[in-house]
């Protein structure tokens, strides 16, 4: 036998071993989790972290929370301003702390200029008083990364929170949706009161939703569509936003109750797409959309879970509910989620979680890192098995170890003959 045959024959038994096919009749979901080795640096574990592909297949990780200090029940959060970039391989740390916040979907990659773009709330916590409150210092910063520092400057959009940011590739604009805010004098005077303004009494805070648009290209922030814009979705409060491949306009999600509203925003105004009375979704549900597939996920919120429906739910023309195999992430609410158009992969890292500790119930932050796949797909470096030894890994690798062996043994052969 020569070295040629044996190349062809380890080849064969390669293939038979890691075929898709073979790990489908195992298993008839679409999709699984599978766990990714990160090594010894990496981020701090966090939730409601800021998750960002590039257009090169990195995906950038900045800020969220972390957990408080000795995992107690009460207190201040901590709020992280650290910067990372994920290679697919390893990650590298970019910046230490001197940018800026960002939770869920306060950030956007503009592919045209190169940036990475974070628009953070700065604001004191609103003091009451005899009759009246004091809202303090409140604005928007405007944050970008270059690819080595970051820069800021204020902006003259009206303040808020839960915001959503997201890239238009047609238009080579970014586009802000909503949030919440408590200038309501400012509103006030915008509306009249028959458009109406949500507002609710909230921890003493005058809160309410904005429900314009603003878009930033040239260096500068317009706006598009102000809050008094009827067709608009009566609360864009942290609902996320995306690019949809198919319609080529932006769509952002509202929840009314148990209601998942899809709107659409083009050039013509508001239209609504589609509605549905969904379990496990709300305003605290994390989305990712799948470009490649025209697939919108969402991740369930524990708050709401119904134990006879499905966790994940999806949205193509109509929603669905969505199958994944096997032992997932253990985070149950605000992981940080990115798809990778590069690989076809949705990337998870951290979220958190209940834990119940000696002085009651504490929220325990992750730092795992997954990957959701197609089933059988083994193409990912560095995917092994939680909990396992530093010897075990992926499926993948004991085929190559078993195409190792065939080869010595045959080259032994060879060498006897």
């Amino acid at each position: 036998m020569n070295w040629c045959s044996i190349l062809f024959l380890s080849g064969v038994f390669l293939c038979f071993l890691s075929s898709p096919g073979a790990a489908e009749e195992m298993n008839e979901a679409a999709y699984e989790w599978a766990w990714i080795r990160q090594g010894d640096v990496k981020p701090l574990a966090r939730d409601q972290a800021c998750f960002v592909p590039t257009d090169d297949g990195d995906v950038y990780l900045l800020g969220g929370r972390a957990a408080r200090e000795g995992n107690q029940t009460s207190g201040p959060i901590p709020h992280l301003r650290d910067l990372w970039r994920w290679d697919g391989m390893r990650w590298w740390p970019l910046d230490s702390g001197d940018g800026p916040e960002c939770l869920n979907h306060h950030a956007a990659y503009h592919a045209s200029l190169g940036k990475l773009i974070v628009i953070e709330p700065v604001y004191d916590d609103p003091v009451v008083g005899d009759g009246d409150i004091d809202f303090g210092i409140y604005f928007l910063l405007h944050w970008e990364w270059d690819g080595s520092m970051w820069t800021s400057r204020q902006i003259d959009v009206p303040f808020r929170f839960e915001h959503s940011v997201v890239y238009d590739p047609d238009q080579e604009r970014l586009l802000l949706f909503g949030g919440v805010g408590w200038e309501v004098p400012a509103a006030r005077e915008q509306c009249s009161a028959e458009a109406g303004i949500a507002a609710e009494e909230s921890n003493f805070r005058l809160e309410y939703c904005w429900r314009d648009v603003w878009e930033f290209v040239d260096g500068q922030w317009r706006m598009l569509s102000n809050t008094c814009d009827e067709s608009a979705p009566p609360c864009l409060e942290d609902g996320g936003a995306y690019f949809d491949a198919t319609s080529r306009a932006v769509r952002v999600l509202n929840y009314d109750d148990r209601r998942t509203e899809i709107f659409e925003y083009a050039e013509e105004g508001w239209s609504f797409v589609a509605g549905s009375e969904l379990s496990d979704v709300s305003n605290s549900s994390v989305i990712v959309y799948m470009s490649d597939a025209d697939t919108l996920l969402t991740y369930p919120d524990p708050g709401r879970r119904d134990e006879s429906q499905p966790d994940w739910w999806m949205f193509t023309n109509r929603w669905a509910s969505f199958d994944i195999s096997g032992t997932g992430p253990s985070a149950e609410w605000n992981p940080a989620l990115a798809y990778v158009p590069t690989t076809g992969e949705v990337l998870l890292f951290g979220g958190a979680r209940e834990e119940e500790g000696p002085e009651g119930f504490y929220t325990k932050t992750e730092d795992d890192l997954w990957v959701l796949r197609p089933m059988g797909d083994q193409s990912l470096v560095g995917i092994g098995c939680r909990g396992c030894s530093s010897g075990t890994g992926s499926p993948g690798s004991m085929v190559w170890v078993v195409a190792v062996v065939l080869l010595v043994a045959s080259r032994r052969r060879f060498e006897v003959n």
